[in-house]
């Protein structure tokens, strides 16, 4: 598996992008903690993914509800991945809206093999960072990393959609909590143009 694995090795791949985001924001008037603004929006651009090398995790070290998405498996080969660079534009109730990459704090992000005889299918999994630019708010970004998850068949994974697994708090730039994202989905549409 990791002769298979490895011609993946130092791939770079810019990816064009298209993701949903739904947050709940406070008042940035009165500084109130009540975030009960919510706002929905799409954006578009790209990001840049560079994949590195593989390496193995036997499964008797994972805990045994992180097992079952294995099956039967004694090792688990695991190819990591990165996203040196993430531009999306798009608008919003509030007006302009673009989500970068954290520079504090890259994404990581991982592929692993379902099965021990072949790549695919796959699981991708990433903890997304980024910063959120909104209109009344300025620069806000994720305090902890946003999980997403994917069964994919490819790579790099086109035409695939994934899906967060849990919400993540925005803060500004004092670290204060101004928003949370509640909702988020990010579709790897293709090679960005």
């Amino acid at each position: 598996m990791f002769e298979t694995l490895s011609r993946f090795s130092e791939m770079q791949t810019d990816i064009e992008t298209k993701t949903d985001l739904r947050l709940v924001l406070s008042d940035p008037n009165n500084g109130e903690r009540d975030f009960t603004n919510e706002i929905s929006f799409v954006v578009t651009g790209m990001m840049r993914v560079v994949i590195g090398m593989p390496f193995r995790v036997p499964i008797s070290l994972l805990r045994e509800d992180e097992r079952e998405e294995f099956g039967n498996l004694e090792d688990m080969f695991v190819l990591p991945w990165t996203v040196t660079a993430m531009d999306q534009k798009g608008k919003s109730s509030l007006g302009d809206v673009r989500v970068t990459n954290f520079e504090g704090r890259p994404t990581f992000g991982t592929v692993i093999p379902k099965t021990s005889e072949d790549i695919f299918p796959a699981i991708l999994s990433a903890e997304v960072c980024a910063q959120v630019d909104l209109p009344d708010f300025g620069s806000l970004h994720t305090i902890t990393p946003v999980p997403i998850k994917a069964e994919i068949n490819a790579i790099p994974p086109f035409g695939v959609e994934a899906k967060h697994a849990n919400r993540g708090t925005l803060v500004d730039e004092n670290l204060q909590p101004k928003g949370m994202i509640v909702g988020n989905s990010i579709t790897l549409i293709g090679p960005s143009k």
